[in-house]
């Protein structure tokens, strides 16, 4: 398939599959949200690296054998991506006709792959992380009510909650391409972002909170 897709496109449906929702350029990064933003010193330059491994790596592989490629992002990142597999192949299953629609499966593949990772870190380096931090600071567990005073805030729109999500992306991707120093500022902002989140999950005011 990768041979069909002229050298152009390809590259830049990688760009795209790794920018959209996260990257606005000027290393600017946007949450969730896209309305909700933050500068983040040296971000394009790690993104650069990852897309252009990328482009280097799949453009090795066949992209005709899925299964190829999912494991080539479950040994970089050192995760399972087997929710990737079904979501793919459910996507592919409608499709009507699959002929002529090479760029579409590229791009669907990655998107899919990368949403999968970016849950992942979120939940590894976000979640997980704002759970052992809230019983820590309130002495309290945490329980079904917490975590749906987290959902409520995230359909609100909390920035703090917006931001996380992208931001565990970029400590994951600072780790595998061994950026000491954005790893250091990625850390760094999300304990920032989560002892704000825990400051407001026991509030009545859901609000949007500035950044």
């Amino acid at each position: 398939m990768k041979k069909i897709i002229q050298d152009k496109i390809y590259d830049e449906m990688i760009e795209k599959a790794v920018y959209q929702q996260l990257f606005l350029g000027k290393d600017r990064i946007m949450g969730r949200m896209p309305e909700t933003t933050m500068q983040f010193k040296n971000v394009e330059k790690l993104l650069t690296n990852f897309i252009n491994s990328l482009s280097t790596k799949l453009n090795e592989l066949d992209f005709n054998n899925i299964e190829e490629i999912i494991k080539y992002f479950e040994n970089i990142f050192n995760l399972d991506l087997n929710e990737s597999r079904e979501r793919i192949k459910n996507n592919i299953n409608e499709i009507d006709d699959i002929s002529n629609q090479e760029i579409l499966i590229f791009y669907m593949i990655l998107t899919k792959i990368l949403e999968n990772i970016r849950e992942q870190a979120y939940y590894n380096f976000g979640i997980n992380v704002l759970i052992e931090k809230y019983e820590q600071i309130t002495n309290f567990k945490f329980n079904d009510e917490v975590k749906q005073k987290i959902q409520k805030m995230s359909a609100l729109g909390d920035k703090d909650i917006s931001l996380l999500y992208n931001l565990c992306f970029i400590q994951l991707l600072a780790q595998v391409y061994k950026e000491q120093n954005i790893l250091t500022n990625a850390k760094r902002q999300i304990s920032k972002k989560i002892t704000l989140i825990i400051k407001n999950i026991n509030s009545s005011n859901y609000k949007k909170n500035r950044i």
